[in-house]
């Protein structure tokens, strides 16, 4: 049974019980239960996850057809049971699935930003996926903007009497979306403004953190770089974990900057600190494909190939259509003499993406040569 299966038979399997509940006598007890654990309109095992568990689109469904039709439901009730099945297709990398139930919450309020915020966080995935996938550059810039966009209408729709943490955590979320985008200024604008409504925000403090990393790597000459922004950006993921010490997110963007201090001073202290944060955060999240991709690139650029073999397949087996990722994996099969599955993965991408492929030709050519 496939995965993208597995996940619709959950979802259709919640909304059937949350229809149950709608008509039952129940329902009023349990719609606060059910607010509690959706206030925030994504779905996930840490503050701000970036990466969903699988990245691929599932069929499109709807609250038991047409949610119109469902006259005796409880408005409110609606829109929180879309939500929370939103979230969990989402956090399955169900996109389309996810829109169709966001858009559906729009249609019962147009003023609901949860939705909003909901949109956003997957326009944000799918930009991430776009790279990884080989897709033009316009297409994760348009989604990027996308992003922006969809989370400054939920910025503009949220109100005072809403959680202060809940909008502190999208306000986190949009300097993120700034920060992929290169405007600085404006992320440590909505930075601030997360820690002034939570100064607790753990990951508003991990947004320093990267904003100071990003600005480090900003500058393309090695020599130049600034590496006071390199060491504080270091210090405000170590202060994000005293937070929230579980944060996936959190491990793998410490990981990164332990791997640029290699990267600089060459000590292999901050290599292996590196690669024990990105095993850190997948220990924490089984299914978080980058996580496992940082761990295939490290092994790969170190020219450690063998290693670098299964955390690529892991990632692949989490979302097959990694155009990098797999043609990285024929890479490493093909310098430790592992020429059949090379040839395999090879035909694989091939299939995915042909034109790609052509560049490996020669490399497969030579597969396995001694």
């Amino acid at each position: 049974m496939s995965q993208t299966f597995r996940s619709v038979s959950v979802t259709t399997l919640v909304l059937s019980i949350l229809l149950i509940l709608v008509q039952s006598s129940l329902a009023r007890e349990i719609v606060p239960m059910v607010v509690d654990r959706t206030k925030n309109p994504r779905v996930r095992p840490c503050s701000c996850a970036r990466r969903s568990r699988h990245h691929g689109n599932g069929p499109e469904m709807t609250m038991g057809g047409d949610p119109s039709q469902e006259r005796t439901a409880d408005p409110s009730f609606k829109v929180e049971a879309f939500l929370f099945v939103g979230n969990k297709a989402r956090d399955l990398g169900n996109y389309d699935e996810a829109i169709s139930h966001y858009r559906a919450v729009l249609e019962i309020d147009p003023n609901e930003w949860r939705a909003y915020y909901g949109l956003g966080n997957v326009a944000s995935d799918q930009a991430f996926l776009a790279r990884e996938m080989n897709q033009p550059v316009t297409v994760s810039t348009g989604l990027r903007s996308k992003a922006i966009e969809d989370f400054r209408r939920a910025v503009e729709l949220s109100r005072s009497d809403d959680a202060r943490e809940e909008v502190a955590e999208l306000y986190s979320d949009l300097a993120q979306a700034y920060i992929y985008k290169g405007d600085y200024v404006s992320a440590q604008e909505w930075v601030n403004k997360a820690l002034e409504l939570n100064r607790n925000c753990a990951s508003a403090i991990r947004r320093q953190g990267s904003i100071l990393l990003s600005q480090y790597l900003a500058e393309r000459e090695p020599t130049r770089r600034d590496e006071s922004k390199l060491e504080n950006a270091r210090k405000k993921y170590g202060e994000s974990l005293l937070k929230e010490p579980k944060n996936h997110l959190t491990h793998r963007a410490l990981g990164a900057a332990y791997y640029q201090k290699y990267l600089k001073d060459r000590d292999r202290t901050f290599l292996a600190r590196a690669l024990a944060e990105f095993k850190e955060a997948v220990g924490l999240r089984h299914d978080y494909v980058a996580g496992y991709l940082d761990i295939g690139l490290v092994h790969f650029e170190q020219g450690e190939h063998r290693q670098a073999i299964a955390p690529y397949q892991k990632a692949l087996a989490l979302n097959p259509r990694l155009v990098y990722a797999r043609a990285n994996l024929i890479t490493s099969m093909c310098k430790v003499g592992e020429r059949t599955a090379a040839e395999t993965e090879y035909e694989e991408l091939r299939r995915r993406d042909a034109e790609y492929a052509r560049g490996l030709e020669s490399q497969m050519r030579n597969c396995g040569a001694r």
